[in-house]
C-alpha cells in the first residue's frame, strides 16, 4: 500500500536478538521503508540482519551502563540532532518497549514528531506475577521500586504519544483504568499468526517417545515452567509412552534442570535449550502447552495456530482473545493442564475437535500486520 504522503520513521530497540516480537519489528521497518525513509536505531550486532539492507541502520555499542535510559538519552538526542542538520528530521516515531521510550518521549518536545507507542504487555500485570516470584523481601522491594519506576515511566510515555496501541482489548482495558485521561489514544491491533518468518518450512527432529508434549518460550518462573513440570508428572503415571520438550533459554534453566532431576523424570523431559525459529519445530510435537503467568499476546501460540499445531494456555492477558475458553487453564493449575493433556491423549474424539477449533480460529489471524500498523499510524 503506497501513501500519498512522504513520511521519515525512527524506529528504536535495545536489541537485535531473539525471534518472535524482534522478528515482527524487523518485517514492519521493511515494510514502512516502501512507504518512506527509515532510520532504524539498536545495538551493533547481529549486521548481517536481512532488515538493514532496506533502512539506514544507525547501530551503537552494545549498552552495559544502567539504567540504559542514561545513555540512550544521549545516542538518541545525538541522531535525531544529526538527522535535523540534513534535514531528515522523522515525521513518526515508533517504540515497543517504556524504558528506552522513555528518551524520546522526552525528545518529542524538540522535534516535534508523532510518537506512536505500541504496549506490549501490562506491567500491572507483570508486577503481580513478578510478586508471586519474590523469594526475599529484598526481592519483593525491589520489584516494588521498579514497579514504581516503570509506571512513571509509562505515564509520560502514554501523555506524549499520540497514539497508543494495544494488542487485545483486556490490555486496552487494563490502561484505561490506570490512565484514563488518556484513553481518547488507545487502539487495538492484535499480532497476525502469519508473519513472514513463521513461514519457513518445519524442522524434522528425532523425537524421544511416540506422543511428545512441547514448550517454547523463555525459561522464566513467569512462564510457568514448574507448573508445565508439574502437570506432566502426574499424566506420566497413566501414559508412560509421553515426552515433554522444553524449547528456550533463560536464567531459571539450572533450576528447571534441578527440578527435573528431583522428580527423577531425567529420561522422559528434554531441555533443548534455545533453538534459532524455534516455531519451525512445533510440527514434531502432538501439542504445545504456554503455561504463563503473565503474557500480552504471545507469539508462540499464533505460532502454532499457523502451524496447525493443537494448543492449550493460560487464561491470561490476551490470549482469551485468541485461544476459546475449552483451551484454556488459570495459571498455576496443574491439576487442570493435567486433566486437558489426559483427555487429549486418550479421547481421538477430543483431539479432533480442538484440531477443528484451531482451524477455524487460524482464519482471525491471517491478516498483513505492517500494512494495519501503517493504516493506523496515518489515519485520525
Amino acid at each position: 500500500m503506497k501513501s500519498n504522503l512522504r513520511l521519515k520513521f525512527l524506529m528504536a530497540y535495545t536489541t537485535n536478538e531473539g525471534f518472535g516480537a524482534i522478528n515482527r519489528y524487523h518485517e514492519l521497518a521493511k515494510f514502512l521503508s516502501k512507504q518512506g525513509p527509515v532510520t532504524y536505531l539498536s545495538p551493533n550486532t547481529r549486521p548481517e540482519l536481512d532488515v538493514f539492507k532496506y533502512v539506514k541502520h544507525m547501530a551503537y555499542p552494545k549498552l552495559k551502563f544502567k539504567p540504559a535510559f542514561v545513555p540512550l538519552f544521549f545516542i538518541y538526542a545525538k541522531t535525531l540532532k544529526s538527522l535535523k542538520k540534513k534535514h531528515q528530521t522523522p515525521s513518526h516515531v515508533v517504540i515497543f518497549n517504556g524504558t528506552h521510550g522513555l528518551a524520546l518521549s522526552v525528545l518529542k518536545k524538540k522535534y516535534k514528531y508523532k510518537l506512536i507507542y505500541g504496549v506490549r504487555g501490562s506491567l500491572y500485570d507483570n508486577y503481580d506475577a513478578n510478586k508471586k516470584f519474590a523469594s526475599s523481601f529484598l526481592d519483593s522491594l525491589l520489584i516494588k521500586l521498579r514497579f514504581k519506576t516503570a509506571t512513571f515511566v509509562e505515564r509520560l510515555n502514554i501523555k506524549r504519544a499520540d497514539k497508543v496501541l494495544f494488542q487485545s482489548e483486556a490490555g486496552k482495558q487494563n490502561y484505561e483504568i490506570h490512565f484514563p485521561k488518556y484513553k481518547h489514544k488507545f487502539r487495538i491491533l492484535p499480532n497476525n499468526c502469519n508473519p513472514s518468518w513463521v513461514q519457513n518450512e518445519p524442522i524434522s527432529m528425532d523425537m524421544p517417545a511416540p506422543k511428545n508434549i512441547g514448550f517454547l518460550g523463555n525459561i522464566f518462573y513467569d512462564k510457568g515452567i514448574e507448573t508445565l513440570l508439574e502437570a506432566f508428572q502426574k499424566l506420566h503415571k497413566t501414559h508412560s509412552n509421553i515426552h515433554l520438550t522444553y524449547i528456550g533459554k533463560g536464567p531459571h534453566l539450572a533450576r528447571l534442570q534441578a527440578e527435573v532431576k528431583k522428580r527423577k523424570l531425567e529420561q522422559h523431559v528434554t531441555l533443548k535449550g534455545a533453538l534459532p525459529e524455534g516455531n519451525r519445530y512445533m510440527k514434531n510435537f502432538d501439542i504445545m502447552v504456554v503455561p504463563s503467568f503473565n503474557e500480552a499476546f504471545p507469539n508462540v501460540v499464533l505460532e502454532a495456530l499457523y502451524r496447525e499445531t493443537p494448543v492449550i494456555a493460560s487464561n491470561v492477558g490476551g490470549i482469551p482473545h485468541i485461544l476459546p475458553q475449552s483451551l484454556l487453564f488459570e495459571p498455576g493449575n496443574s491439576n487442570k493442564i493435567h486433566t486437558m493433556l489426559h483427555t487429549f491423549f486418550s479421547d481421538e474424539r477430543s483431539r479432533e475437535n480442538i484440531i477443528k477449533t484451531l482451524q477455524e480460529t487460524r482464519e482471525t489471524f491471517m491478516f498483513n500486520w505492517e500494512e494495519a500498523f501503517y493504516n493506523y499510524i496515518t489515519t485520525a
